[in-house]
């Protein structure tokens, strides 16, 4: 049964967003999370639930598959953001930084609000 699969819950964030928003404007900020999302959207499965938290946190439930895996699968993920370029109003180019946490369900993790607990405290 699913119940014994393990599951893993990625937390992906925009590491300098307010400093983005105050550079660059809230368009810029804005241009950054649609493309993310467009990334993520095209890089992960339909049972690989993608969702957006705020503040610049995008979400990803990943089952059957343990920490270090996961870590691989987001490898070619990660390296698809680090060479976006965006450009904001004023015609200056910036790139966005990716910090990435992942947390692994145990016997004792009782919530998804505990994973994601545990998962930020590692970004």
């Amino acid at each position: 049964t699913t119940s014994h699969q393990p599951f893993c819950l990625v937390v992906l964030s925009v590491a300098e967003l307010r400093p983005i928003v105050l550079e660059h404007g809230h368009t810029a900020a804005n241009q950054v999370l649609q493309s993310w999302g467009r990334v993520f959207r095209s890089s992960f499965t339909s049972n690989e639930p993608v969702g957006y938290w705020g503040n610049g946190e995008f979400i990803i439930g990943m089952t059957g598959l343990k920490q270090t895996e996961v870590s691989d699968r987001l490898s070619d993920v990660l390296q698809t953001l680090r060479r976006q370029v965006f450009t904001a109003s004023d015609g200056r180019r910036f790139q966005a930084a990716c910090r990435v946490a992942i947390a692994e369900a145990t016997s004792t993790t009782t919530t998804l609000h505990h994973l994601y607990q545990t998962a930020i405290a590692k970004l």
